[in-house]
């Protein structure tokens, strides 16, 4: 499987729960902000999402220097403090609003054949969409090199922007952070969060 960094945009798409799957809860904005910064005279956009008092999770390269972190309470600055070396997660520290939610971590990979959905920000607007888990991968070419760590596929294709976005189960739980896209396959990739983020993992509460 062969494909790159995307910093994907998420695109509305609709789907019906099978009969007896419950539905998942609507994804709570004021938990996943809009994450800006700079990469040289390049601004980057991405989504992160809320997973401790000062805690937010995202993909390592949407961050660049200066980040802002884009709350519909308020916009505050954050700095980062954990990323994995291989596998694309980041840890970024920000004082957030008092007040802010959470999203609890799920500990198991979704299923193949799994409702999930993904929240973010297509040009900068907040958009929700729904899919399926298709295939559990355990390595991937990603902009030219190797990545060796288990990994969600899963509908829709997001286009670019996403990156970052969380990838929530059933039970309204983070499973995943969104990494790359190919929208010709109509599939997208997340990295599970029981089993990706290393070291990461001691900075969340």
């Amino acid at each position: 499987m062969s494909l790159r960094w995307w910093a994907v945009f998420l695109v509305l798409v609709g789907a019906l729960p099978a009969p007896g799957e419950a539905t998942t809860p609507l994804p709570d904005r004021r938990a996943v902000p809009l994450l800006v910064s700079q990469s040289g005279n390049l601004r980057k956009y991405g989504t992160g999402v809320v997973v401790g008092p000062d805690v937010i999770l995202t993909a390592r390269h949407v961050l660049g220097q200066n980040i802002q972190i884009l709350l519909p309470q308020s916009p505050t600055p954050g700095r980062p403090a954990c990323g994995t070396r291989y596998e694309g997660l980041a840890v970024v520290k920000a004082r957030l609003p008092r007040g802010t939610p959470r999203y609890r971590l799920s500990s198991r990979v979704p299923a193949v054949g799994q409702r999930v959905t993904v929240a973010g920000y297509p040009l900068r607007r907040w958009r929700v969409a729904t899919g399926r888990v298709t295939r559990i991968i355990h390595s991937a070419r990603l902009s030219g090199r190797v990545v060796r760590a288990t990994m969600i596929v899963f509908t829709p294709a997001l286009d670019y922007g996403a990156s970052g976005a969380p990838l929530l189960d059933g039970r309204g739980q983070v499973a995943g952070i969104t990494l790359a896209s190919n929208r010709q396959a109509n599939y997208s990739i997340a990295l599970p969060v029981a089993t990706g983020l290393g070291a990461c993992r001691r900075f969340i509460p």
